[in-house]
């Protein structure tokens, strides 16, 4: 008789169970707070101009300008890749073929080893920043805008109208 009223309304294997639940709460709370806090809102892209709508280099610049304009620098480097592609393919000196990966683009100028060092370049920045979603700032987009330039007077392109010029 005495013996089950000195036990109290819960027993220890009742304490510990309650303990563990509180447990699993808190690492539920914790695992739940990290979860919203590392929460990325997802970042809208403009919108993306089907290739086959560009045709020729001078609409690529055009295009590239109105990104630059626009202060967006992502999507003007990948015009302005476009462009160099296009302006190579009219020269001969590669086949423009939008299936082709950059890497078989560098292989197909490996004829023109010239062709070759100033693409490579080009290349690289296009795939940071279009792949990698590297960030690009003004002065890193003016770089890779004057090696489109030299790549273009480099094989003799005819400029659109109006250069090519950075947002203010």
């Amino acid at each position: 008789l005495l013996n089950g009223a000195s036990q109290g309304i819960f027993d220890v294997r009742d304490f510990l169970v309650v303990g563990a639940l509180v447990v699993v709460g808190l690492v539920l709370l914790y695992f739940v707070r990290n979860l919203r806090r590392n929460m990325v809102s997802e970042e809208a892209l403009g919108p993306l101009l089907d290739e086959s709508e560009v045709r020729t280099p001078a609409e690529a610049f055009d295009n590239a300008q109105r990104f630059i304009n626009a202060g967006d620098y992502r999507n003007a480097v990948r015009q302005l890749y476009l462009a160099t592609l296009l302006m190579l393919d009219q020269r001969g000196k590669i086949k423009y073929d939008p299936t082709l990966t950059n890497r078989q683009v560098l292989k197909q100028a490996s004829n023109d080893p010239r062709t070759t060092e100033a693409l490579a370049p080009i290349v690289e920045t296009f795939d940071r920043v279009w792949y990698g979603f590297e960030p690009l700032s003004p002065t890193e987009f003016d770089a890779y805008k004057k090696r489109v330039e030299q790549v273009r007077e480099f094989i003799g392109a005819i400029a659109t109208p109006d250069a090519v010029q950075p947002a203010p």
